[in-house]
């Protein structure tokens, strides 16, 4: 029974210790400076996502540069699942102000890990990159600051939240020019385009582990366009070829029998 107790107890404390190290490794000098206030924020906390919101919330996380700064910033995802995890990764950071982005590192041996390069006022938010993480039911494992940020990522049980089709026209908008939907059992896609665009359709089709089956491109503006769904698609991506400019006027896009 000692010996129980004893395991418990130093199982708890070696928690604790992970707890402080997560914080000193997130906050540098600031662990030390607001040491009362990080261990009340630490006390009632006990997983990676809620200590690192606590933190934020909290303003003891860094996040905003006075000028411009080239970033560094990596990404691990223990599923290992590259197609998926890749288009989590761009929907979250898309959603974050993250669009320009320079991969300069990739390995996918036996996990997924990229590492990206962009030009931003601002660190990404891990509070809100948490937020954007739990609508594909993905959750943050770990994350690290030093000598980079480094979020290490689990999207085993991914979700893809993305609106099914209807067979009633929908009128998509929205800044970046990218429109995602489910299949839903129709056969084809009814794309229209206003009279104010200049469409180029990209239009892409995915498995439901989000492989490509298939890529329609085209240099021609279209105004109205119908595409079959290939055998096992699941899902469907619509953007203009060149540059989400212009769709800016959004598009209307209903599913067909």
């Amino acid at each position: 029974m000692k010996k129980v107790i004893l395991f418990l107890l130093i199982s708890g404390f070696a928690f604790a210790l992970n707890k402080q190290a997560l914080a000193k490794n997130l906050l540098g000098s600031r662990y030390y400076k607001h040491r009362g206030l990080v261990s009340q924020i630490l006390k009632n906390r006990n997983s990676v996502e809620s200590i690192v919101m606590g933190l934020e919330a909290n303003g003891l996380i860094p996040i905003k540069f006075s000028s411009a700064r080239t970033i560094h910033t990596t990404f691990i995802f223990t599923d290992n699942n590259p197609q998926l995890d890749n288009i989590v990764l761009s929907e979250v950071l898309r959603k974050n102000g993250f669009t320009k982005l320079l991969p300069i590192y990739i390995e996918s041996k036996n996990r997924y890990k990229i590492t990206y390069e962009m030009k931003s006022y601002n660190y990404i938010s891990p509070s809100d990159f948490i937020t954007g993480l739990r609508e594909f039911n993905c959750r943050l494992a770990y994350i690290s600051r030093y000598p980079h940020y480094t979020y290490t990522i689990n999207c085993s049980r991914a979700v893809m939240p993305f609106k099914p089709l209807s067979s009633q026209p929908e009128d998509v908008r929205n800044y970046f020019g990218t429109y995602w939907f489910k299949r839903a059992g129709f056969r084809k896609i009814a794309i229209s385009n206003p009279p104010s665009n200049t469409w180029h359709p990209y239009v892409v089709f995915y498995d439901r582990h989000m492989n490509i089956l298939r890529v329609i491109t085209s240099s021609k503006v279209r105004r109205n366009a119908i595409y079959r769904f290939p055998r096992g698609s699941v899902y469907v991506k619509v953007q203009d070829n060149y540059a989400e400019r212009n769709i800016h006027r959004g598009l209307s896009i209903k599913g067909l029998k």
